[in-house]
C-alpha cells in the first residue's frame, strides 16, 4: 500500500512561494484606503491552508502582514492586524486542510469555503478589524462596519468561486509535483485512522478492499465488528444459518492483525 505525503523541504519551499505572492498581491495589487482593502491576497492565504494546514497558514499570513508592513508600509503599523492575519490563516486551515491521501468532495469543499469565509470576513474582517480601525483613527465603529460590510459581502462569493475553481484546476499538478508516494504496511494505514470520527462511513473499508481486489466478494464468512452487540448478532446469525445447509463456526478476535 502507498500513501501521499509532503516532504518538509517542499513545505518550506511552498511556504516561501506563497508568502512572496501574498506580499506582492497585498501590497502592490490591491485597492486600499484608510478603511477599505480590496485584494486577491486571499488566494495564497487559502492555498496555504488547503495544502499545508492551519499552523503553516497562520505563520505565512502573519509574516505576510509583518514583512509587508515593514518593507512596504501603508499607514501606521498596528500589531492587531498581524494577529488577525494569523487568525485568518488558522481558521482557513482548520476548515480547508485535508491530508494528502484523503479525497476532496466538491460539495463538502464548497460548504467549507462558505463557512470559513463567513467566519473570516464577518467575524475578523468586519467586526474585529473595524474595532482596530476605530482605535487607530477614532472613527465611529458602526460607520466603519457599514463601509466594510458591502465590500466583504461582495468578496465572499468571489473567494468561494475563485478558490474552488483554482484548487480543482491545480489538483492533478499538486498530486504529481507536490505530493510524494511512500509505501506503508496495512497496519500503519489502519493505525492512522481516528478511533472516533464525526463523519462515520465505509470509505476506509472500501479503499482497503479495493487494494486487495475486493476479497470480501469471494469469501464465505460474515465479519461482525463494533462496540456493543457483536455477540448477540453472531448468535442470531449462527442460529439462522444452522437451520439451513450451512455449517457455522464462530471465531472471536480482539485486534485487526490477530490470526
Amino acid at each position: 500500500m502507498t500513501k501521499l505525503s509532503i516532504t518538509k523541504s517542499k513545505k518550506i519551499i511552498l511556504s516561501a512561494m506563497l508568502l512572496s505572492i501574498l506580499i506582492v498581491l497585498s501590497r502592490f495589487f490591491s485597492i486600499k484606503s484608510s478603511f477599505l482593502v480590496i485584494s486577491f491576497s486571499f488566494i495564497p492565504m487559502m492555498l496555504a491552508a488547503i495544502y499545508l494546514g492551519p499552523k503553516y497558514a497562520a505563520i505565512i499570513t502573519a509574516l505576510g502582514d509583518l514583512i509587508g508592513a515593514i518593507l512596504f508600509p501603508f499607514g501606521a503599523y498596528f500589531p492587531g492586524f498581524t494577529i488577525s492575519s494569523a487568525a485568518i490563516g488558522f481558521i482557513y486551515g482548520i476548515f480547508l486542510y485535508k491530508k494528502p491521501e484523503e479525497n476532496r468532495k466538491d460539495l463538502k469543499f464548497i460548504i467549507q469555503l462558505i463557512i470559513s469565509g463567513i467566519i473570516v470576513l464577518g467575524g475578523i474582517k468586519i467586526l474585529l478589524e473595524s474595532a482596530f480601525l476605530n482605535i487607530l483613527y477614532g472613527k465611529a465603529y458602526f460607520v466603519v462596519i457599514a463601509s466594510r460590510l458591502v465590500t466583504q459581502s461582495i468578496m465572499l462569493p468571489v473567494q468561494v468561486i475563485t478558490i474552488f475553481l483554482l484548487e480543482k484546476y491545480l489538483r492533478p499538478f499538486v498530486k504529481k509535483y507536490l505530493y510524494k508516494e511512500e509505501k506503508i504496511t496495512i497496519d500503519e494505514y489502519l493505525s492512522g485512522f481516528d478511533k472516533v470520527t464525526k463523519d462515520p462511513n465505509l470509505d476506509a473499508m472500501k479503499y482497503i478492499m479495493e487494494k486487495f481486489n475486493n476479497p470480501e466478494k469471494q469469501t464465505k464468512f460474515i465479519h461482525v465488528s463494533g462496540t456493543n452487540g457483536k455477540g448477540s448478532i453472531c448468535e442470531m446469525l449462527a442460529s439462522v444459518l444452522n437451520n439451513t445447509e450451512y455449517k457455522v463456526r464462530k471465531i472471536y478476535i480482539s485486534t485487526f492483525n490477530k490470526i
